[in-house]
């Protein structure tokens, strides 16, 4: 048996006790309702899923990385410079530029987006965009 000096200290030792044996209670029940729910709702989705059809790949397709169509496009390659960055991607003229890193029909801006988009990924550490 402990000894505690005070009866008072005997009494916040006592409600503290019961005050965690309580909590701890409440925390189970609160995670096999959680369990419970979890089991529920990934039951429902097994049920729900319809097969996908293969891509040609042989890849089942999620339905949002699928595009009904493709953009818009917003350019249109004139001329590619021998050696140039856009030649080694396999950039040629007459390509049909629907998107640019950032940029796309929405936000290019007369163009002007397309060559601040350029001018910060140009040097060795700059993003590509074939």
């Amino acid at each position: 048996m402990y000894l505690v000096a005070d009866a008072s200290d005997s009494l916040l030792v006592r409600t503290t006790r019961a005050r965690i044996i309580r909590l701890r209670n409440d925390y189970k029940d609160l995670m096999k309702t959680i369990e419970n729910h979890l089991h529920n709702h990934f039951a429902n989705l097994d049920d729900d899923a319809a097969p996908q059809a293969p891509i040609s790949n042989g890849h089942i397709g999620l339905p949002d990385a699928e595009d009904d169509a493709p953009d818009p496009v917003f350019a249109r390659v004139n001329t590619v410079a021998a050696g140039s960055p856009a030649e080694t991607a396999g950039l040629k003229p007459s390509d049909e530029i629907r998107n640019f890193g950032y940029v796309n029909w929405s936000n290019h801006d007369g163009l002007k987006r397309l060559g601040e988009c350029v001018q910060g990924n140009e040097g060795p550490n700059g993003k590509s965009f074939a």
